[in-house]
């Protein structure tokens, strides 16, 4: 009876070790969203694959699309006329913040937090 109990108990904490360390990939759905950045803009990922983007300034906000692969989001905002991105490291399993960058010499990285 002991040895039952004791199997049991061992058996229980395994199980929660190791349902705490299983996690999904992120995937776009994680990624809809409106984010507000460090500076000001306003990002809004929606679920048809397009995005609305606002910077600080007040100035026309620019549409355009978004795509997610091999852990790199990319938006073409259409007020910017360059591409945007942020890289997503593989063992992540949430999208809190996303660090925008470019290759484009006018672009500040910007990190822009998920606000819904």
């Amino acid at each position: 009876m002991k040895k039952t109990i004791v199997a049991f108990c061992l058996s229980v904490i395994v199980f929660i070790i190791t349902a705490g360390c299983s996690s999904r990939p992120v995937t776009e759905k994680d990624f809809v969203g409106t984010y507000q950045g460090e500076s000001g803009s306003v990002l809004e990922l929606s679920d048809d694959g397009t995005i609305r983007y606002q910077e600080s300034d007040g100035s026309e906000p620019g549409k355009g699309p978004w795509s997610y692969s091999s852990g790199k989001l990319s938006i073409m905002p259409t007020n910017l006329g360059y591409e945007i991105y942020a890289e997503i490291a593989p063992e992540s399993d949430t999208v809190p913040e996303l660090l925008f960058r470019s290759n484009h010499k006018s672009w500040k990285d910007e990190k822009f937090t998920k606000k819904s």
